[in-house]
């Protein structure tokens, strides 16, 4: 909870203002937590939003990322890989 509240405070305030209006978004295996977005919530009285698919969220984004061709520049894909 402490990491949270110093990422909250060194927040920009025109992007803290987003997060209090809209609250905070959970992605990932850790937000299927049970009772994590309360305990959350209750300490920062944020709204806390669990995206659909919590657990393939950050591969499907990467997925996003590494498909898109505005980004190929700044996604790397090795062609080739050796794995021995």
């Amino acid at each position: 909870m402490d990491a949270i509240k110093v990422i909250l405070e060194r927040t920009p305030p025109e992007l803290a203002a987003d997060i209090i209006k809209d609250g905070v978004y959970f992605t990932g295996g850790t937000s299927q937590i049970n009772n994590l977005e309360k305990f959350i919530k209750d300490e920062t009285n944020l709204n806390v939003n669990i995206v659909e698919h919590p657990a393939e969220s950050v591969v499907r984004g990467l997925m996003g990322v590494v498909s898109n061709p505005e980004f190929a520049k700044v996604a790397y894909t090795p062609t080739e890989k050796n794995f021995d």
